[in-house]
């Protein structure tokens, strides 16, 4: 919602019905949404975490037998999940994550 009150925003500016200030303003608020939709989605990650560790289902929860970890060889083959989290980059100069 933040990103369409920017976008608006910069509209009304280019057309003279809003000012430099707003825009600005509109930035600081969608970065700001921005961090907290991150902070939220880490404390969720870390949540998920120790709801599995204090249930005791850890491995269950990531697929892990004890066994195919103790011979060493794994049964099944490796998939990734189904929905990756977007990579962001803060540097355009860096090399893109694989």
């Amino acid at each position: 919602m933040q990103q369409q009150t920017l976008d608006a925003d910069k509209k009304k500016y280019t057309l003279g019905a809003s000012t430099v200030f707003q825009v600005v303003q509109d930035q600081q608020t969608l970065a700001s949404a921005q961090s907290t939709e991150q902070q939220a989605l880490a404390n969720y990650s870390h949540a998920r975490i120790s709801f599995d560790q204090a249930m005791g289902t850890t491995l269950d929860v990531n697929h892990i037998s004890v066994d195919e970890a103790l011979s060493g060889k794994v049964k099944r083959e490796s998939q990734l999940p189904a929905t990756l989290p977007a990579a962001t980059q803060t540097d355009p100069n860096a090399e893109p994550k694989q």
